[in-house]
C-alpha cells in the first residue's frame, strides 16, 4: 500500500485489516488454508508491484519467487488468484521477455503444488468438499448479492447461520458505506484522470465473477474479495485526505466511526456461542462444557461420540485430545480418530454419547428404561456406553473392526 498510495495509504490499510469485523473474526478460527492463502497473495502482490528494475537474474529470481508463493496460495485457497492474478499478468507483461517470466513463475507454481498435492490428497479424507464456484445464475446472484455481502461484512456467522443484532447491524452499516463509497470514488476518479489501468479493470471484473458466482450460503469465499475491497478503501481514503490541508487529523476523523462500528460488532460477539447453533449465550455454554469435561475425566472417559459434527472437534481441542471423539460419519478429517474411538467401544472401555439436550427424549426412547441419561448444564445430554441399535439409529457409520 504504501508503494502505491504512501504512508497514509499503509497505515490505512494495517488499520482496516485489523478492524474490519469479517476478517478479524475469521483469522481467529483454525482455518490455516485462509490464513495461509492470505499472507502469501499478500507477500506475491507487494512483489508484483515492484518499481525496481535489476538484471535478468534478478527478475528471474522474483518470477521464481512469485510462482513459489502462487503454489502455496493454490494449495491454501485458489480464490485469491482471482484478485492477484491481473497484476502478476502485469509485471510479466512489462518485461523483456514476458514469455519467459509466465513460464518461470507458472512452473514453480506448479513445482511445488503438484507433489505437495498428490501427497495430500493420498491421506485427504473427503468429509466436506463444497463448491467453491458454481455457474452463475445473474438474477439470483444479483438478488441474494447484497445479503451475502452484509453477512460476510459483519463476520457474524457460522457456515450457513448468521447473528442479527442491533450493534452488529450498526457496525455492518458503517462498514458497508465505507467500502461502496470508497470503490465508487476509486472508479470516479480514475476515470475523470484516465489512469484506469487494465490491471485494475481486470481483478474488479474477476472480483465481480467471484461474487457472482459463488454459492449464496457460504460468505467466507467473498473473503478475498473483501480483503481487495480494503485495499480499495485505503487507496482512496488516503488519496482524498492527502489533499486535504491537516491530512492525519482527517484520517483519523474517517477511521473513528469505522473503530465505532468495529467495537460494537466486537463486544456482541464477545458473548457468542457457536455450538451447537450460534447464540448469544457464551456464558452458559462454557458453564456447561465445564461440566461436560469434568463428567468425562470423573468417569474415566477417554473417547466419545456426538450426533453434532462440531462437538468432537471442540472437545479434543480444549482436552489436548486427552478425550478423543468423532461425529456421524464414517470418514471424518482425521479417519485415525474415527477408528479409534470405534475400537475403544467394540473393546468395552468407557465411551461416552453426547447429544445437544434438544435430543434428549429421542435419546431416552432409545437407550431403555434402565440406561442413565445426564443432562449437563442445560445444553447437551449424555449417555455412558451406548449400544449399537442407539449408535445405528442415531445415524453413526462405524468402521470395520480390526
Amino acid at each position: 500500500a504504501r508503494r502505491v498510495g504512501g504512508l497514509g495509504a499503509a497505515v490505512l490499510a494495517g488499520f482496516l485489516l485489523v478492524l474490519c469485523p469479517g476478517w478479524a473474526l475469521w483469522s481467529l478460527k483454525a482455518r490455516g488454508g485462509y490464513l495461509t492463502a492470505f499472507a502469501c497473495a499478500h507477500a506475491a502482490f507487494f512483489l508484483a508491484l515492484g518499481r525496481r528494475r535489476g538484471t535478468r537474474a534478478r527478475e528471474l529470481g522474483v518470477d521464481l519467487l512469485l510462482g513459489l508463493l502462487v503454489g502455496v496460495v493454490l494449495l491454501g485457497n485458489l480464490l485469491w488468484l482471482l484478485p492477484l492474478g491481473p497484476y502478476l499478468a502485469r509485471r510479466s507483461l512489462h518485461r523483456p521477455r514476458p514469455l519467459e517470466s509466465f513460464a518461470v513463475q507458472g512452473a514453480a507454481a506448479l513445482a511445488l503444488a503438484l507433489p505437495l498435492w498428490f501427497l495430500g490428497s493420498a491421506r485427504a479424507s473427503a468429509d466436506f468438499q463444497p463448491s467453491m464456484v458454481n455457474v452463475p445464475d445473474l438474477a439470483s446472484a444479483l438478488l441474494a448479492l447484497p445479503a451475502l455481502l452484509w453477512t460476510t461484512l459483519s463476520g457474524a456467522y457460522e457456515m450457513r447461520q448468521r447473528i442479527v443484532h442491533p450493534w452488529i447491524e450498526a457496525g455492518t452499516s458503517a462498514w458497508c458505506a465505507a467500502l461502496l463509497l470508497a470503490l465508487l470514488a476509486g472508479l470516479a476518479r480514475r476515470l475523470r484522470a484516465r489512469r484506469l489501468a487494465f490491471h485494475d479493470l481486470s481483478s474488479i471484473g474477476l472480483l465481480a465473477l467471484l461474487v457472482l458466482a459463488i454459492p449464496t450460503n457460504v460468505p467466507r469465499y467473498l473473503l478475498p474479495a473483501l480483503d481487495h475491497g480494503l485495499w480499495w478503501v485505503a487507496l482512496e481514503v488516503a488519496a482524498w485526505a492527502g489533499s486535504q490541508r491537516r491530512r492525519w487529523a482527517w484520517l483519523a476523523a474517517t477511521c473513528l466511526p469505522l473503530a465505532l462500528g468495529s467495537a460494537g460488532v466486537f463486544l456482541t460477539l464477545a458473548r457468542v456461542s457457536y455450538l451447537p447453533v450460534i447464540a448469544l449465550e457464551a456464558e452458559q455454554e462454557e458453564r456447561a462444557w465445564t461440566e461436560l469435561e469434568t463428567t468425562l475425566r470423573t468417569r474415566g472417559i477417554q473417547h466419545a461420540y456426538s450426533t453434532q459434527h462440531f462437538i468432537p472437534w471442540k472437545l479434543m481441542l480444549r482436552t489436548r485430545e486427552e478425550i478423543r471423539a468423532r461425529s456421524t460419519k464414517a470418514r471424518d478429517r482425521d479417519p485415525a480418530i474415527v477408528a479409534e474411538v470405534d475400537q475403544a467401544w467394540r473393546a468395552g472401555l468407557p465411551v461416552a454419547l453426547i447429544v445437544p439436550v434438544r435430543e434428549r427424549v429421542r435419546l431416552a426412547q432409545l437407550a431403555g428404561a434402565g440406561q442413565e441419561i445426564l443432562v449437563l448444564g442445560g445444553r447437551y445430554a449424555l449417555v455412558c456406553s451406548p449400544s449399537e441399535r442407539v449408535l445405528s439409529e442415531l445415524g453413526f457409520e462405524l468402521t470395520p473392526a480390526r
